[in-house]
């Protein structure tokens, strides 16, 4: 028995792993964007990749993480679209296009 991606402490029997695996398709493009609370990102993103899911071939995905503040507290975008279906279930990681829209959180 061993284990692959964190390190076992108890039984020391972890196995490193030398790379992120990435089982997205490779036409499949994701981004990231960073927003602050009510700055109109979280906003742009969704109506962006709901416009791209009905007026393209596209499959689409989107997940948004919210900071408990309703507003000025952080926001992120996780968009996915591509030629093949999505059955991702985790956010996004390797990604095509990053965006900050807050230079705070670029010096951090």
């Amino acid at each position: 028995m061993f284990t692959i991606g964190i390190n076992d402490d108890v039984t020391n029997l972890s196995l490193t792993n030398s790379r992120v695996l990435d089982l997205i398709p490779a036409d499949t493009f994701q981004a990231k964007f960073w927003g602050f609370g009510s700055d109109g990102t979280v906003g742009a993103n969704k109506a962006a990749i709901k416009i791209i899911g009905d007026h393209t071939d596209k499959y689409v995905q989107a997940a948004f993480e919210y900071d408990s503040k309703k507003s000025g507290g952080l926001t992120i975008s996780h968009l996915r679209f591509g030629d093949s279906p999505i059955t991702s279930e985790y956010m996004t990681a390797t990604l095509d296009f990053v965006a900050c829209h807050n230079m705070t959180y670029v010096r951090k």
